[in-house]
């Protein structure tokens, strides 16, 4: 079995995650969570994954609008399945 080391600079890293804009990293985790959840509902609703035909299926996928979210952290984009 192969092992993969690696070592962190526990400083550098401190002083990346200080240094970084919360705001922006809090959007990309609430956009992230919100559009996988969103996913998730479409292939329960479709019963299927994607480019998977099969009897039970419901429908097809039909792509992605753009829906704008304003919350308490800015403005938000969210890709919302059709």
């Amino acid at each position: 079995m192969t092992q993969i080391q690696f070592t962190l600079n526990m400083d550098k890293l401190k002083d990346s995650i200080m240094n970084s804009n919360i705001e922006a990293v809090t959007k990309s985790t609430i956009v992230l969570i919100l559009n996988e959840y969103m996913e998730k509902e479409r292939d329960e609703y479709l019963n299927n994954k994607p480019y998977e035909r099969g009897t039970g299926s419901r429908d097809y996928r039909n792509g992605y609008y753009t829906r704008s979210l304003m919350l308490e952290v800015g403005k938000v984009e969210l890709h919302v399945p059709r």
